[in-house]
């Protein structure tokens, strides 16, 4: 008998998948250009893929994660000032948590097979890293939205820093010095003068 109802659970399961919401593999890939290390103040790019898979049209929201920094998780040090280029649009649901200052970006309606490209400038703020990851997720969003594969939902981006310069000390006078400075020049400027 139970064995039945085993059979009978994963049927209708099934079925309920079959004949009910259809299902799109929302994946997503990300580059940043330059690959290269990146000084402070540097300008840069952020290049966000969402594709759908497939079988069916899909919605999709992406943000930026919080990752394993110097201090725990956080944000790489990058803001992002620059225009956003692209089909994406800034959701207006899932507004960031408190601290996370990428906002939720939203792409409605990709057809099976079909990829958008977004493109996100930044600027790297000055740090003492040397690297950190950068990580996009994406959802499938939308009523009844089930996405069959999430391993392809993470992407990650490996960003390098130069350390920020070393600070040197400037030498500076004791006010006894600045004032043997001072009248040094001042016995040289009488003796020129005479």
């Amino acid at each position: 008998m139970s064995r039945l109802l085993l059979i009978a659970i994963v049927l209708f399961g099934y079925s309920t998948i079959q004949a009910g919401d259809e299902i799109a593999d929302i994946a997503i890939s990300v580059r940043v250009v330059p690959e290269a290390p990146i000084p402070p103040g540097s300008l840069g790019t952020v290049i966000v893929t969402i594709t759908n898979i497939g079988p069916a049209i899909g919605s999709a929201l992406f943000r930026m994660r919080r990752t394993q920094g110097a201090d725990g998780l956080a944000f790489p040090p990058l803001e992002f000032p620059g225009p956003v280029t692209g089909p994406c649009m800034l959701s207006p649901v899932g507004t960031p948590l408190p601290g996370e200052f990428f906002s939720v970006w939203v792409t409605r309606d990709l057809q099976a097979g079909e990829s958008r490209t977004c493109t996100f400038g930044y600027r790297v703020v000055d740090t003492g890293l040397l690297s950190q990851f950068g990580r996009w997720k994406v959802s499938s969003i939308g009523a009844g939205t089930f996405d069959p594969n999430d391993e392809n939902n993470t992407a990650d981006v490996l960003l390098q820093f130069f350390p920020l310069p070393e600070t040197r000390p400037v030498p500076t006078l004791s006010q006894f010095g600045l004032l043997i400075l001072i009248l040094i020049v001042i016995f040289f400027s009488i003796r020129r003068i005479s």
